[in-house]
């Protein structure tokens, strides 16, 4: 009788414990900068398409979207039930949709570390190679890297933004967009 109700509680225990590896669920995501870089000179996270639909993002990242509130004209923005990571820094993730389909991606750090704060910009113009373009005033602080403008109609690019006043209170984003180039 001890052996059968011992045998129960392993099976059980190991029941609960592989079970909720099988969700379909992944791990949380860590960020690899040195990947959003194609070998066109177009910028993209992942395998994400530019142009994919939210259940598309959804499937392929293994998260849930759910509408974000303040969205921009003409925009739906959608965050993750999932955080992101780089460097052991926690990222919320948000994707942002224009006509259906995926126009830019962006990770938020409301908490990152001074000392990661500070090494960043030289880390992404490492990887990054020069900015194309920066914006600095008193509530932003906005660095750009832009692939050609003759790519296709379409230019990609990775924005890195500091907002808010310096110190604890700013907020640290790094995204990557897409838009179609005016004519």
């Amino acid at each position: 009788m001890k052996k059968t109700a011992f045998l129960s509680a392993v099976i059980l225990a190991a029941a609960v414990l592989f079970g909720s590896c099988g969700t379909g669920r992944q791990p949380d995501y860590r960020i690899d900068l040195t990947e959003w870089q194609q070998e066109d000179g177009s910028y993209q996270f992942e395998e994400l398409a530019w142009g994919s639909s939210k259940e598309e993002i959804e499937e392929s990242l293994g998260i849930s979207l759910t509408e974000a509130p303040g969205e921009q004209e003409g925009a739906e923005t959608f965050v993750s039930d999932q955080k992101f990571f780089w460097e052991g820094q926690e990222a919320e993730l948000k994707a942002e949709f224009r006509d259906g389909g995926l126009c830019g991606i962006s990770f938020t750090f409301a908490d990152l570390e001074d000392e990661i704060k500070e090494s960043l910009p030289e880390v992404l113009e490492e990887t990054f190679g020069e900015p194309t373009a920066s914006v600095h005033n008193d509530l932003e602080n906005t660095t750009k890297w832009n692939n050609p403008p003759e790519h296709d109609g379409w230019q990609t690019g990775v924005r890195y933004g500091v907002y808010g006043k310096a110190g604890d209170d700013s907020t640290v984003t790094l995204s990557l967009v897409q838009a179609a180039l005016e004519e």
